[in-house]
């Protein structure tokens, strides 16, 4: 019986992210072989950020200096933007995977194939937005209500960002899971992809709350106060950031990307899980009180505050 499990793990953990693998770096591959010059993108807008002028560009940006020093850093070496992207497909996203796996491992989450889940994490993003042809079928009808993510591509790929975000959470989260210090979770803030980080901050915030002790009096209610504070002030900053002028240059260099409307989104990933929470809450309605349902709970609504911060900003960014 042992063996037979054994070798279940084995195929799971090992083989299912050796051929997840196989299928990204098949596009490389065909690349290679039938270009003269190296010529590849995975996301739409690649091949401008990884330019030596983009790089010069990124450096001032907030949330984009980073990103700037590397591209001038691997064009200074020689290296041409495809190329550094096939260095980030090497080398960045496997290591985050492993990184990931390594973290789940040790923070006892119950499952025999950390691996095969932090694949699964790190490419789930394509169940829900316009890479699902289903979710794109259905946008063209529901566009107005449903906000699913725009991009036709796993958002992990996406050179240098969210590439080099994810990888930096990871590590984040290693040294969290090795050290307990609370101070790991929100290092890497400052050098986060901004969409990446506004997500990543508002998730942390309500992961820590558990820890303070009006949880175990209100339980969930505490998370959700804690939530809607948070994206509140979030929204707010963002509002305000807005009305002194300091987006006009990413105005000017980025025309239609900005749109004001508050009119409330319902996202296709809160749509599509939602029948799960509700169903794991019934089931265990007459058991000991779950912190782990609290969290996916609250995360759901996460989602959804997430979705709609420009209901209280008035504009979101495409």
């Amino acid at each position: 019986m042992s063996t037979k499990i054994d070798s279940r793990v084995l195929l799971l953990d090992k083989f299912l992210p050796c051929l997840i693998c196989t299928i990204l770096f098949t596009p490389w591959i065909i690349a290679v072989i039938n270009s003269n010059q190296l010529m590849y993108v995975n996301a739409w807008d690649e091949e401008t950020y990884l330019t030596y002028q983009a790089g010069w560009g990124l450096l001032n940006r907030v949330g984009y200096t980073l990103d700037g020093v590397i591209i001038i850093l691997f064009q200074e070496l020689g290296l041409s933007g495809a190329e550094t992207n096939l260095i980030f497909y090497l080398i960045v996203t496997p290591m985050t995977a492993l990184t990931m796996a390594i973290t789940i491992s040790r923070l006892g989450i119950s499952t025999k194939h950390p691996l095969a889940l932090a694949f699964l994490i790190l490419f789930s993003s394509t169940l829900f937005n316009q890479a699902n042809p289903l979710i794109s079928y259905a946008d063209k009808y529901f566009e107005e209500i449903v906000f699913s993510g725009k991009e036709g591509y796993s958002s992990a790929l996406r050179t240098p960002q969210p590439q080099l975000s994810l990888l930096i959470v990871s590590v984040a989260l290693f040294f969290y899971s090795k050290y307990k210090q609370k101070w790991f979770l929100f290092a890497p803030i400052p050098f986060l992809y901004p969409f990446f980080g506004i997500v990543y901050l508002i998730t942390v915030v309500t992961f820590l709350s558990v820890k303070f002790k009006v949880y175990n009096a209100l339980k969930l209610k505490w998370l959700l106060i804690v939530i809607f504070t948070i994206t509140f002030v979030v929204g707010l900053f963002l509002y305000l950031i807005d009305i002194s002028g300091i987006l006009n240059s990413f105005k000017i260099a980025s025309p239609g990307h900005f749109d004001y409307s508050r009119a409330p989104r319902l996202p296709t990933l809160l749509i599509l899980i939602s029948p799960i929470i509700f169903f794991a809450y019934v089931i265990n309605f007459k058991r000991p009180h779950s912190v782990t349902l609290d969290l996916i709970g609250a995360i759901c609504i996460c989602i959804l505050c997430i979705a709609n911060l420009q209901l209280i900003s008035g504009y979101s960014i495409s």
